[in-house]
């Protein structure tokens, strides 16, 4: 995959209208790969590490250096 988006959703002063579709919770982390129409391809909520995104992201995505 040659194109990413990186989103930082910030909720302290409560909630853009879209957060809903994505059902995240307050003060959480997560990791979501969401396909072209906005639906939902993959999740990892709060991950402990750098290398369990990774992977996660390779399960997902594929070998993204291509």
């Amino acid at each position: 995959m040659k194109r990413y988006v990186y989103l930082s959703l910030d909720s302290k002063n409560g909630r853009a209208e879209f957060v809903s579709r994505l059902n995240v919770e307050r003060n959480s982390v997560y990791v979501l790969i969401l396909r072209p129409d906005a639906t939902e391809a993959g999740r990892l909520q709060d991950p402990q590490t750098l290398e369990s995104i990774l992977e996660f992201m390779e399960r997902h995505l594929g070998d993204m250096k291509k």
